[in-house]
């Protein structure tokens, strides 16, 4: 298994069991985050330049709420897994 550390990748050693618990816990983590983040917590956690990059050319949608603005993680998500639309920070 590899596992991209910064700039550089680092590899491991890892049982079938520690692969098991590691999703495991990828799982839980999801299930706890919420289903939209603001627009600053998109901004801090995939960069300004991408945020509006990708609601630009269509890859997000912006919900503008009373107060604030947000955004589908999911659809952040989605979108910063694509190699081609996503700056190296």
């Amino acid at each position: 298994m590899e596992i991209l550390a910064g700039k550089g990748v680092v590899t491991v050693s890892l049982t079938r069991y520690e692969v098991h618990y590691l999703k495991f816990l990828i799982a839980e983590e999801k299930e706890r985050e919420p289903e939209y983040v603001s627009q600053r917590g998109a901004f801090e956690r995939f960069g300004e330049a991408n945020v509006r990059r990708w609601e630009r050319n269509g890859a997000i949608l912006k919900y503008d709420r009373p107060r604030n603005v947000e955004y589908k993680l999911e659809d952040l998500r989605k979108a910063a897994a694509n190699r081609q639309d996503s700056e190296i920070m």
